[in-house]
């Protein structure tokens, strides 16, 4: 859990080496300890930010990238290749006398 530290506090990611944890900084704690420190009140939760999508600007005499003469994606389908019927062959009899 990404928290920013409010306060310099030193605490125990895995319960057997010590690590000290400096206010302002951000860090991926371990779940407990996230949940310990939260409750002390010396971190906040680090919000995620969406990244922005870069703005895609049109070239004047550009070709388009769409293909030409398809109005959309089922035209282009793969259809189910149907199997040719099997004609059954009739048994020969031979009558040997």
């Amino acid at each position: 859990m990404i928290r920013v530290m409010t306060e310099t506090t030193k605490g125990s990611p895995n319960g057997i080496r010590i690590v000290e944890y400096l206010e302002g900084e951000t860090y991926n704690l371990p779940e407990k300890l996230a949940l310990v420190f939260d409750g002390m009140g010396v971190c906040k939760p680090v919000v995620p930010v969406a990244p922005k999508e870069p703005e895609v600007k049109k070239m004047p005499g550009a070709p388009s990238n769409k293909m030409m003469g398809v109005a959309d994606n089922k035209q282009l389908e793969e259809k189910p290749e149907e199997k040719p019927e099997k004609k059954k062959k009739a048994a020969a009899i031979k009558h040997r006398r």
